[in-house]
């Protein structure tokens, strides 16, 4: 359900998946920490095309789980913001300054959450979504839709990190007035 944090402004999220739906799943080289490491994925490391079915099922219970919430959310608030661990678009996955090409998007992009919320952008115009990710190691931001932006905020290894979020100035951000 979504947590209201003031009037108008509510909260959603769910962690994501690099869910091999964006780049190019089939032809990277890349082999993730995560697909050694975790459990369910270790199991599948072997069987490429197994890797990449679990990892996009895991991408579209992402989707399916925040759904609801979020369109709860965008049908009774002006404003939401959306947390995610990682980026639901290309767009908004950093590294050194540039987004994420084929070889890296796969791991590092939650495919099926970026659809979901294009697709209630679509749904609910007057509704200001703002997506507050991570997961990637340098900063950015991506207005994706005119009531949809995206940033990111980078880390490194061994040095957790926040910010401060003032909602007040997500105001910037919001699509410009109907006439």
């Amino acid at each position: 359900e979504p947590l209201e944090l003031a009037p108008g402004l509510a909260l959603v999220g769910h962690g994501g998946w690099g869910d091999a739906r964006v780049g190019d799943w089939e032809g990277t080289p890349v082999v993730l920490n995560d697909y050694l490491l975790i459990e369910e994925l270790a199991l599948a490391k072997n069987d490429k095309a197994a890797l990449g079915q679990l990892l996009r099922d895991y991408g579209s219970d992402a989707a399916e789980t925040l759904g609801p919430s979020l369109r709860a959310a965008a049908a009774a608030y002006g404003r939401v913001l959306v947390l995610t661990h990682v980026p639901p678009f290309r767009e908004a996955c950093w590294h050194e300054g540039q987004t994420s090409n084929d070889e890296w998007a796969p791991g590092f992009v939650c495919g099926a959450l970026g659809e979901l919320l294009h697709e209630v952008a679509l749904e609910h115009p007057g509704c200001e979504l703002t997506v507050l990710c991570g997961h990637t190691h340098s900063p950015g931001s991506a207005r994706l839709a005119p009531n949809l932006v995206a940033h990111t905020l980078g880390a490194d290894y061994a040095r957790p990190d926040f910010a401060v979020i003032d909602t007040d100035a997500l105001a910037e951000f919001a699509p410009p007035p109907k006439p």
